[in-house]
């Protein structure tokens, strides 16, 4: 008699294969026994700022909507961390591209050493393209340090083996 469904009553992201808020909403209903409600209020994604704005967000919906308790379940959503989220994503500015290179090392072997990363991969480098000459620079410099750097398949979908093997098999 365990069962266990995870759900955001507040997301609707795979509506567009039927399903809907009613799933999670109506699912107590489903069952004789008494079904226990957890809910996770800690959000482990977003700063505290968006949670501010989403809650902010909802609570004046329930001034302007009829019957709003009927859409979702009462809930606080809370930031897991503030001070883990207040240096999470960092813009870095040179006087040349050598130079922003040499603060990208330099940060990347500070957080390391400080102890405030375990291991590189918690860090990412966001470019346009992995192409981009500058993502190619950063990437040459990291190795050369002797940092491993993990570059998402440059291929195409049609360039891979087993695309082409199932258009060969249709």
């Amino acid at each position: 008699n365990n069962i266990c469904v995870v759900g955001d009553d507040d997301q609707g992201l795979y509506r567009f294969r039927g399903a809907s808020v009613k799933n999670i909403l109506h699912f107590p209903k489903n069952f004789e026994e008494e079904v226990a409600f957890i809910s996770l209020s800690e959000n482990y994604r977003s700063d505290g700022r968006i949670i501010e704005f989403f809650t902010d967000f909802i609570r004046s919906g329930e001034k302007e909507i009829e019957n709003f308790s009927a859409y979702r379940y009462d809930k606080s959503p809370v930031a897991f961390d503030q001070a883990y989220y207040e240096n999470s994503v960092l813009r870095i500015k040179g006087l040349s591209e050598e130079d922003w290179i040499e603060k990208n090392l330099d940060l990347v072997e500070d957080l390391k050493e400080k102890g405030q990363i375990k291991s590189y991969n918690q860090l990412a480098f966001l470019f346009s393209s992995v192409n981009h000459p500058r993502a190619q620079k950063l990437k040459k410099a990291l190795e050369k340090k002797g940092i491993g750097v993990y570059q998402p398949s440059l291929n195409t979908l049609l360039s891979r083996l087993e695309v082409h093997q199932l258009i060969g098999a249709f």
